[in-house]
């Protein structure tokens, strides 16, 4: 049995070979990392990353400037072009009316001045500005103590897995919740320092290049999470 589990794995990593990282931040663009943008990108470069989504946040309570976020970004994207790995653009968001926290994929440099100016909004009001085509919303662990998850009818899908190993973000309950949903399941590190880095990773057919790609593999549903190393078929 444990050979037939065992060549079950090894087919399902050959069948999704590309490995990305949904939810990472960088020091100094978001004050809580310890982690500088060219330290991440060698990390995940190491680990065997094909991709990395530097998710850096923006709140009002956590704001940096619009050239502090990008300078982050392109500072990224500089080393991981040298080394190889594709550094993809997402945001993750703290509206100014709720205390939580959301992922938005498909947004591109020159959109985030617009998303910044949307912190105002309701969140459905959010959700109907951001979602769409080449864009995916996920609500960012929305089981963790201290929040109130918001309706999950606004979101292309929800982390279940954020394996982020200083906060209890109550995965199994989060991910019984997730999978009974019309929406599609996610998994992030929520990755703040080197030394947790690479805990789970998306795993794709094809390599994704841009945020559209990242919200194309998502909603296709077309995908194989990885936690700690052990396959999840979601």
């Amino acid at each position: 049995m444990n050979g037939c589990v065992s060549a079950l794995s090894a087919g399902l990593r050959k069948a999704y070979p590309f490995k990305t990282e949904l939810h990472a931040h960088t020091f100094p663009a978001s004050k809580c990392s310890s982690v500088s943008p060219e330290e991440l990108c060698r990390k995940y470069a190491g680990l065997g990353y094909s991709a990395l989504c530097v998710t850096n946040h923006f709140s009002s309570g956590m704001k940096p400037s619009v050239a502090e976020w990008l300078s982050d970004l392109e500072r990224a994207a500089a080393e991981g072009e040298r080394l190889g790995l594709t550094v993809i653009p997402g945001v993750e968001v703290r509206l100014d009316n709720d205390g939580n926290h959301y992922l938005l994929y498909g947004v591109d440099p020159e959109d985030m001045p617009e998303v910044f100016g949307s912190l105002g909004l309701s969140i459905r009001e959010f959700s109907e500005k951001w979602r769409g085509e080449g864009r995916f919303f996920c609500h960012a662990h929305p089981f963790r103590p201290g929040l109130t998850h918001a309706d999950f009818s606004l979101f292309d899908g929800a982390e279940a897995f954020n394996v982020h190993p200083d906060e209890n973000s109550r995965v199994a309950l989060a991910a019984e919740t997730v999978r009974r949903l019309p929406i599609r399941l996610t998994a992030g590190t929520d990755c703040h320092e080197c030394g947790h880095g690479g805990l789970s990773a998306l795993r794709s057919a094809f390599a994704p290049k841009t945020g559209a790609d990242i919200a194309g593999i998502l909603k296709s549903g077309d995908y194989l999470l990885e936690i700690g190393g052990s396959i999840i078929i979601p």
